[in-house]
């Protein structure tokens, strides 16, 4: 058997002498010393004060159980020194494992503007011409433009596109020959409408109109 710290800590365990073998403090400390790589240093037997000249040599069975339970009690002594060890470190919890993230979704890239601009006004009429531009980098195919015109504004006679209420509110969509709109380019339609209230003036306040694709 090859002799080692670890060999001496468990011959001098096994001692036959009481006075002879180290005590339970000194064992542990013997036993984290040989798992921390340190030199194992056991105080040298300790001079018996009474000799049993009686005393009878231990049985075979006897020797191997004390041995095993030695084996084992060092054996746990030398592992629970290794995971204090390892608990006690620097004491990083290592890295924070990062939760899945959400991110709002983006709004739709809007590909057209629209501008409304009156074109000629009489006493109780106007009339008044809205662009359509394609902001986008392709062709637009399809487009429809909405308003609420103004209190006492109506629509009657529109060319150029095709028109449909809902409410008050009223919106244009395309017609067929101008449903494409190049990237950059323009499409128009135009109207007249009535007035109520505007007296002689005929002052038209234009509203405020909103563009998407169909």
């Amino acid at each position: 058997m090859t002799q080692g710290p670890l060999t001496d800590v468990l011959l001098r365990m096994l001692r036959h002498e009481r006075a002879a073998r180290p005590s339970m403090g000194e064992v542990r400390d013997a036993l984290s010393a040989v798992a921390e790589g340190e030199a194992v240093s056991l105080p040298p037997p300790r001079t018996p004060t009474l000799v049993l000249p009686s005393a009878r040599r231990p049985s075979r069975r006897a020797l191997l159980g004390a041995a095993g339970g030695a084996a084992l009690l060092a054996a746990g002594v030398a592992i629970g020194v290794i995971i204090a060890a390892g608990d006690e470190g620097d004491g990083d919890p290592g890295p924070a494992i990062a939760g899945p993230t959400s991110s709002a979704p983006e709004p739709p890239e809007q590909r057209c503007v629209a501008s409304y601009r009156v074109t000629n006004t009489w006493p109780g009429g106007y009339e008044a011409e809205v662009t359509v531009r394609n902001t986008g980098t392709e062709p637009l195919t399809g487009w429809k433009v909405g308003w609420l015109p103004p209190e006492g504004q109506s629509v009657d006679n529109l060319w150029n596109g095709t028109i449909s209420r809902s409410g008050a509110e009223v919106e244009v969509s395309n017609a067929d020959w101008n449903i494409t709109i190049e990237a950059g380019s323009t499409a128009s339609f135009g109207f007249t409408g009535s007035t109520a209230g505007t007296g002689s003036t005929g002052i038209v306040t234009p509203p405020s109109v909103s563009c998407s694709s169909a």
